[in-house]
């Protein structure tokens, strides 16, 4: 697939159940074009990923990360990352968050347009987004923690305070309250459809980016 405009080209897709992490490339140029940016791709993804009327906290319904094409470029307000969901607090709904800050724009320069998280780890874990290389990392110790903490905590295990950001949630996403919001950056956050929640429901605590590519 031909990179188009500021695409990246792929996504991450992780499966919590089995720790596996992989690359895929991303739809068909009319699918791009037809579902343009974070939210536009996020739903269309929900759509084709999610199970009928499934719950939004079983295993197998996605959690949904997504940038659009003008996302870690120097046009105007352009930092969105969108969360898309099953809305936790309405049935059968979606639910789509927007966060702001450096996340979003590190992950594009990390070369990925999003990430699909499905399946619930048997213990609390952070993925680790480091460019080409990506891991899953044990977050037990980081479980209990509100988010200020959690970030400042991973940054200081990465050994990296300046090029790393850090998406993650609290004691209300682990304990999957209504509500439940996933925070990036210290002060920007995703909140609608409650998709720190779903996070939570998959014992998944947070996502520490650092990309070094440029779009």
């Amino acid at each position: 697939m031909t990179i188009r405009g500021g695409y990246a080209g792929q996504v991450l897709r992780v499966d919590l159940s089995h720790r596996a992490v992989d690359k895929e490339p991303l739809p068909e140029e009319e699918v791009l074009r037809r579902y343009v940016g974070g939210t536009g791709l996020g739903l269309y993804y929900l759509l084709r990923e999610a199970p009928p009327r499934v719950e939004p906290t079983d295993p197998e319904s996605p959690l949904i990360f997504m940038l659009g094409p003008l996302t870690g470029t120097p046009a105007v307000n352009s930092s969105d990352w969108a969360t898309v969901c099953y809305n936790f607090c309405i049935p059968y709904a979606a639910g789509v968050g927007h966060g702001h800050g450096y996340w979003g724009a590190y992950l594009k320069h990390a070369g990925y347009d999003g990430i699909l998280i499905t399946g619930k780890s048997s213990r609390p874990l952070y993925l680790w987004i480091d460019d080409e290389r990506v891991e899953l990392r044990d977050a037990s110790h980081l479980w209990g923690l509100d988010t200020r903490e959690t970030e400042r905590r991973i940054k200081l295990e990465l050994g990296d305070e300046e090029h790393v950001s850090v998406a993650c949630i609290g004691p209300a996403g682990e304990a999957m309250l209504p509500g439940a919001s996933i925070k990036a950056d210290r002060n920007h956050g995703a909140g609608k459809g409650s998709p720190g929640a779903i996070m939570g429901s998959k014992n998944l605590k947070a996502i520490a980016v650092r990309g070094t590519g440029t779009v």
